[in-house]
This record gives structure tokens, C-alpha cells and sequence, in this order.
């Protein structure tokens, strides 16, 4: 599964924060910045199994996700699907094929490939499937692998 993820970080402000020791660092004017970026993404993410409070990142193995909505459609299977208190894993293991900062319009772009996902949550169904139905409330397993 391929997932390319785009952030725009809005901040009108940044204060630099000292990364934990264990973390590799670039500087923005070395010329092999892509390549030391890429790396130490890679570097960071298989890390992130732990919290690190003193710099507020948080432990993503599981992630918690609070809630994925997903809409009724318009096939003759319109059933909306609401999960909530979801534990994501498998998001430590990402192989990161691109990391790219773009300082001038503050744009971080990710992308990735994970072997394998793992969403465990209670789901909420509201809806029909051909005309029937459906309603209820039942614990969910979601495997999403290469």
C-alpha cells in the first residue's frame, strides 16, 4: 500500500527545540540535504515506538486515532461507517521514500510505503444494503498489507 501524505505547516513562528540525541540532524545548507532528510526520516519514524515528552512527540506504536468517517456512497450498499478510539499500528515500520522540506513555502511533503497496517476499533454502521437496513455497533479488525 502506497501512502503519500501532505502536510502544510501554518506557523507564523517557529522555535527550534533540541531533538533527542539518538535522532540524526541535517542542516538546511548542506548540499546533500534531500538524501540526509530522507535518511533521517527513516532514521526518526522507526524510533517513534516511545514518547518523547521533552520535545512532544508522540509514541505512534499505536497511534491513537479518535475517530474515521467514512460516508454512505451511493452504491445499493449505503452504509456509513463511523470508528471511533482507534489504535493504528504498523505506522513505526514505514519505509519513507520521499521527505522533502520547502522552506520558502513551508510544505513538508511525505511519502511512504507501509508493509503492513493494523486498525482495531469499534465501528458504528447506519444504513441499507439493498433496501435492509442495517444498524449497529461491533468491534473491527482492519488488515492492510502490501
Amino acid at each position: 500500500m502506497r501512502v503519500t501524505v501532505v502536510v502544510c505547516l501554518l506557523v507564523a513562528s517557529c522555535a527550534g527545540v533540541a531533538l533527542p540525541p539518538n535522532f540524526q540532524k541535517c542542516n538546511r545548507n548542506q548540499p546533500d540535504l534531500k538524501e540526509c532528510l530522507l535518511k533521517a526520516a527513516q532514521n526518526g519514524i522507526s524510533q517513534l515506538t516511545r514518547a518523547y515528552e521533552e520535545v512532544n512527540i508522540p509514541n505512534v506504536h499505536p497511534l491513537d486515532v479518535a475517530e474515521i468517517l467514512i460516508g454512505a456512497g451511493t452504491d445499493p450498499a449505503e452504509v456509513e461507517k463511523e470508528f471511533g478510539g482507534c489504535k493504528l499500528d504498523g505506522f513505526h515500520e514505514m519505509k519513507v521514500d520521499k521527505f522533502e522540506f520547502d522552506f520558502e513555502g513551508k510544505t513538508l511533503t511525505i511519502a511512504g510505503t507501509f508493509p503492513e497496517h493494523r486498525l482495531g476499533c469499534p465501528k458504528d454502521l447506519d444504513g441499507n444494503v439493498l433496501l435492509v437496513p442495517i444498524n449497529g455497533t461491533e468491534p473491527s479488525t482492519l488488515v492492510l498489507s502490501e
